[in-house]
């Protein structure tokens, strides 16, 4: 399988990314998804679709908010993303990591049992070339810090969506700080109750409000380009 060609983006681009982004603000679930299978078969990158579909779901969180959609809507909006997710695993080309600097160490901290932004992440970073070790949901901070010490990775993800669970958040920073700390990997910290202040809180080194600016940490403190 070849990977797909991908180009600058011009204006017929720019116009289908945000159309894709009004069906699904609109929670037009079939259209949307056939629009994401045409653009990935079209040389899409999937970084570059999910950058479209973030768009749209900050819009849905404002129709939320707004009173224009109710929870019914956020539940249709989240198993469109889910059935993104696995469009885009679908078509991801996996390119050969360096184990020592291209491995990211991912996993919903203990207490926490939600996986779709780790698993979009993951995904997402796969595209990038990256290859990841995900240990799943509610990881043990003793967990996190005995596969670390394994595989040795060039960077830690931690991903934390609940405030009840921020803690064990800050237990695994600190313990993954004490005892991994010779072999320099960072720990990244993302979730939709994360901030500046939890970064902060935790000793985390970065924090990501979303997947794309998670991809551009990644590259950034492991050297890679997004090309």
């Amino acid at each position: 399988m070849t990977e797909p060609c991908c180009h600058e983006p011009g204006r017929d681009d720019i116009r289908q990314g945000r159309h894709l982004t009004d069906l699904i603000a609109d929670l037009k679930e079939e259209q949307a998804l056939l629009e994401i299978k045409n653009m990935l078969a079209s040389g899409w990158k999937p970084v570059k679709v999910m950058e479209y579909c973030l768009l749209a779901m900050r819009e849905v969180g404002k129709r939320f908010e707004s009173g224009c959609y109710f929870i019914s809507g956020l539940i249709m909006a989240g198993e469109l993303m889910r059935r993104t997710n696995e469009l885009l695993k679908a078509n991801f080309v996996q390119k050969q990591a360096e184990p020592d600097h291209g491995t990211i160490l991912l996993g919903t901290i203990s207490g926490d049992i939600h996986n779709l932004g780790k698993n979009l992440f993951a995904i997402l970073v796969r595209c990038e070339g990256y290859h990841v070790e995900d240990i799943g949901v509610d990881v043990s901070p003793e967990h996190f810090l005995e596969t670390a010490v394994k595989i040795k990775p060039g960077l830690i993800g931690l991903s934390c969506m609940l405030t009840s669970a921020l803690p064990e958040l800050k237990t695994t920073v600190e313990l993954l700080h004490e005892h991994f700390a010779e072999h320099k990997a960072p720990v990244l910290i993302g979730g939709n109750c994360i901030d500046e202040h939890i970064l902060a809180y935790s000793n985390a080194d970065y924090w990501a409000r979303d997947a794309i600016q998670g991809i551009n940490i990644c590259n950034k403190v492991l050297g890679r380009c997004n090309t």
